[in-house]
């Protein structure tokens, strides 16, 4: 799974996002059953590679997954992601 920020823009200012980030991901992974093997967070996207428990449940999870993470900055109020 690869996902980056729009424009290119980054989706990780800091280590406290990056720590976010790998919370949800914890998160998801117990929702889902998801078994992350690696994974590599880059400022501006993020690469995964996971294996699932069942067919078909990653195009769900994985949106739901990502727009959750999305949100994050702006929930924790981070101006950086206003626009």
């Amino acid at each position: 799974m690869i996902n980056r920020g729009d424009w290119r823009e980054p989706i990780f200012l800091d280590e406290e996002d990056r720590k976010g980030f790998l919370q949800a991901l914890g998160r998801a992974c117990a929702k889902t059953g998801w078994e992350v093997h690696a994974y590599c967070l880059l400022s501006n996207h993020f690469h995964l590679v996971t294996e699932t428990p069942q067919a078909n449940t990653i195009v769900p999870s994985a949106t739901s997954f990502s727009y959750s993470v999305a949100m994050c900055p702006l929930a924790r109020g981070s101006s950086s992601y206003s626009r």
